[in-house]
Order: C-alpha cells, then structure tokens, then sequence
C-alpha cells in the first residue's frame, strides 16, 4: 500500500476497484474491451484517482475512467519517480470545441511529466482550496442536464 492523499481504506490496506471489461472462461470464453477503460498490470505503481460506490458492499471505481490512473516510472538516471499523463486512449476519438471529430494524427500536445512529489503535491493544494470554498448548492433539478457550454443557435426553420 502507498501513499492515502484523501479518503480512508479498511484494515489491511486492501482496495475493491473494478474496471470496466475482462475476461471470463466460463460459461463460454469471452473477452471484452471497453475503449478508455484503464489497464492495471501487476505490481506496477501508479497514481490512482477512485470513487467510492455501493453502500452495504463498497467498492471503488476509477474517475474519468483510464484518467483517473496516473503512472508512476522511476528515471534509471537519477532513481527519481515520475508521472505520466495526458497519454492519448486506444479506441477514443477526439473531437474540437464544436464536435467535429479531429484527425487521429492531430497534434494536442505530447504527454505530460512530472515529479512524483510535485504530482502528489499539487494534488494536495487542490484538496485544500476546494475545502476552503464555501459549498453552494444547486438549484437544477437532479434529473435536469447540465447546461451546455457552447448552446447550438436554433434554426431558422421553425426552431427545428
């Protein structure tokens, strides 16, 4: 068990967190992926960003999906740890602020990395200002969307 930035986990440092897809052998082998989904190898250190679900039987799952798991490499130079993030997800196409779907070889930028300790310690400057903040509540019904970002004019059809 690593480092706990926020939340709390049961004796034994055991964590529950289940990923979308898998494979099973019984009652036929099957095998499913799920575009963005993250892979956990065995072993390998990363940073994990979980929320918390089911109430008589917790578990977690990952936030954001594979975004919410941040790897950790060590630098054979210095023995440094690092992270890596921002890496592009096999499977997801990107779209622009319009919804226009853009080139698999578009250009977003390379992959972010960092220190470890400066990953972790930003993480706990977040923590502390959202904390700081005054909570507000919302008055959107539960059920209701959010509103968009970027509203589509309506046509001049009728509105259609």
């Amino acid at each position: 068990m690593g480092q706990l930035v926020k939340g709390k986990v049961e004796t034994g440092g055991a964590i529950k967190v289940y990923i979308l897809g898998g494979r099973v052998k019984e009652p036929i082998p099957i095998k499913m992926h799920v575009p963005g989904a993250p892979k956990v190898g065995q072993g390998e250190e990363m940073v994990l960003f979980l929320e918390s679900r089911g109430g008589k039987k917790p578990y977690h799952r990952f936030v954001g999906m594979r975004q919410g798991r941040v790897p950790v490499f060590t630098d054979p130079k210095t023995g440094e740890k690092h992270v890596r993030y921002g890496e592009r997800i096999k499977g997801v196409r990107m779209v622009d602020r319009d919804g226009k779907p853009l080139p698999p070889n578009a250009q977003l930028g390379p992959a972010k990395a960092g220190s470890l300790d400066g990953f972790v310690g930003r993480v706990h400057q977040i923590i502390a200002t959202q904390a700081a903040r005054p909570r507000t509540t919302t008055t959107r019904p539960a059920d209701e969307p959010a509103p968009r970002r970027n509203p589509q004019p309506a046509s001049k059809e009728g509105g259609k």
